[in-house]
């Protein structure tokens, strides 16, 4: 398990800016299907999954960034 704040750059290995756009749209396709199993199994309901979801692929940069967060 690892937070949402230290997700940023975790196992990457895109080096270049192809790989980069690539591997972001497999992790956004896989935090995807693993947010609706997580509701499927009555884990999250669609508000928590949605939460999760803006926090790891907005949040987490905006803090690292030093970005004002959306509201």
């Amino acid at each position: 398990m690892l937070s949402v704040s230290k997700v940023v750059g975790f196992f990457s290995d895109a080096y270049c800016m192809d790989w980069a756009y690539a591997k972001q749209r497999i992790i956004r396709t896989l935090t995807a299907d693993l947010l609706w199993e997580r509701i499927e199994l009555g884990q999250f309901n669609e508000e928590t999954a949605l939460e999760i979801a803006r926090e790891l692929f907005y949040g987490t940069a905006a803090s690292l960034f030093k970005l004002e967060k959306e509201q």
